[in-house]
């Protein structure tokens, strides 16, 4: 990826910002914000963001833990 410009479109503000050179905030397809990480953190649109109740409905799936794996071995 080196020399090259990726876009990431997210709704996991909180997870993919910290790792970002440049970011920018659309609500309802108007800038919020746009500049670097700290600004943005300074800035409280990440707050807003998070607060929004917006939530992706795979993280509310709870999923079993398995205890044991058991290996099958055909022959």
């Amino acid at each position: 990826m080196r020399g090259r410009t990726l876009i990431l479109v997210s709704h996991h503000v909180q997870l993919c910002a910290p790792g970002a050179k440049y970011i920018v905030a659309l609500d309802n397809g108007r800038a919020q914000y746009s500049g670097d990480y700290d600004g943005f953190r300074a800035s409280g649109v990440l707050n807003t963001l998070v607060q929004s109740g917006a939530s992706d409905p795979v993280d509310e799936k709870e999923e079993a833990a398995v205890d044991k794996v058991e290996e099958i071995i055909e022959k």
